[in-house]
């Protein structure tokens, strides 16, 4: 079994608590480089079912120590392409990001529809709207607009802000400057869910669709 004080590191870097939850904190990638190829294998196996997204940021890490340990590159660079097809949708997401940032032509278009599309209202976001900010297609300007419709709350106050700044309508992708237009896809009554449905029509208005194409 590993046991090296550089995989000893990275094992107690992946034991979660409270505080490396809420902060985002990654494993310990730095301890990869100084790991034997059977350690670098041992990690492989720990993280392949790429169940967290620090698992598929390990995988990537080491795919991309192509010239340090080839073989263990090619075997994180298969389960990263395994992911991308056939993961768990945010596990699919990360995965199909890390290997556009590895120079793989890898398109995650339909990835972030899909994304866009199963994610609750008041879901975890931030990660699919960077990744729909960052490919601005047809398709996921659709989705977006779909989620500005039909998942009133923060998702479609954020969807909405983003297709201002898609449109050219906005400097950035949240415009503090339309926010009080933004806040009207999050109706908390009757009255202000009606009018979030004419503020869906005067985006759409505003974007040169047809509502019903939606």
């Amino acid at each position: 079994m590993p046991n090296s004080p550089a995989w000893q590191r990275f094992i107690d870097s992946t034991v979660m608590d409270y505080d490396k939850w809420h902060d985002g904190e990654p494993y310990d990638l730095s301890t990869l480089s100084e790991m034997t190829r059977a350690e670098l294998d041992a990690a492989i196996a720990k993280v392949q079912a790429g169940e967290d997204w620090r698992d598929i940021e390990t995988l990537a890490a080491i795919a991309a120590m192509k010239d340090q340990s080839p073989d263990a590159a090619r075997r994180a660079m298969q389960i990263l392409e395994d992911q991308s097809r056939t993961g768990q949708s945010a596990s699919r997401l990360r995965a199909a990001k890390c290997l556009q940032e590895l120079g793989q032509q890898a398109s995650i278009a339909d990835d972030v529809v899909a994304a866009i599309d199963s994610t609750p209202a008041n879901g975890a976001i931030t990660q699919v709207l960077e990744l729909a900010k960052q490919n601005p297609t047809e398709a996921v300007k659709l989705a977006l607009l779909r989620a500005a419709r039909d998942k009133p709350g923060p998702f479609a106050v954020h969807a909405a802000a983003l297709l201002y700044f898609h449109a050219g309508l906005a400097k950035e992708a949240f415009d503090w400057s339309h926010r009080p237009y933004f806040l009207r896809f999050n109706p908390e009554n009757d009255a202000e869910r009606a009018d979030h449905m004419k503020a869906f029509n005067e985006l759409c208005e505003k974007l040169k669709v047809d509502p019903k194409s939606v």
